[in-house]
């Protein structure tokens, strides 16, 4: 199986401690093949780390790279909406961190991208799979 090329748009906090870490976890399936974040410094820190080969400060540039298959935003929310809509545009499957967006009207242009784009869209809800909902699930 082809292992899928992740772009990771943001590379603060939760990029770092969190989202990459998992990817890593994950070097049979996936690798994290581009950083995009307008901190250059940040972004580069968080590559070294990572080993990932390409750093960008502006996440088009992460978008035009075909190797990419999808996308984890770990951007402040003010800037999911816009990410989410150009990685649609871009083919790109997209999993995004809570929250999904500023508003309800921001959530539903991102909905509507991704239909249009027909790839899939994960929100990070990550609790959502914990042990306790998963006994909570089967219990109702």
């Amino acid at each position: 199986m082809k292992k899928l090329g992740i772009g990771i748009i943001g590379s603060g906090g939760i990029a770092q401690a969190c989202l990459m870490p998992a990817f890593a976890e994950l070097s049979d399936r996936c690798r994290i093949l581009a950083i995009a974040d307008p901190n250059p410094d940040n972004a580069s820190k968080a590559a070294q780390k990572f080993e990932v080969p390409h750093v960008f400060s502006d996440f088009h540039e992460l978008l035009r790279m075909q190797e990419i298959d999808a996308v984890c935003i770990a951007t402040p929310n003010l800037f999911h909406k816009h990410a989410a809509v150009a990685s649609f545009e871009a083919g790109k499957h997209v999993f995004c961190e809570k929250p999904m967006a500023r508003n309800a009207e921001e959530a539903r242009e991102m909905l509507l991208a991704q239909k249009k784009s027909g790839k899939l869209l994960q929100i990070g809800f990550q609790f959502r799979f914990s042990g306790a909902a998963s006994f909570m699930h089967r219990y109702i």
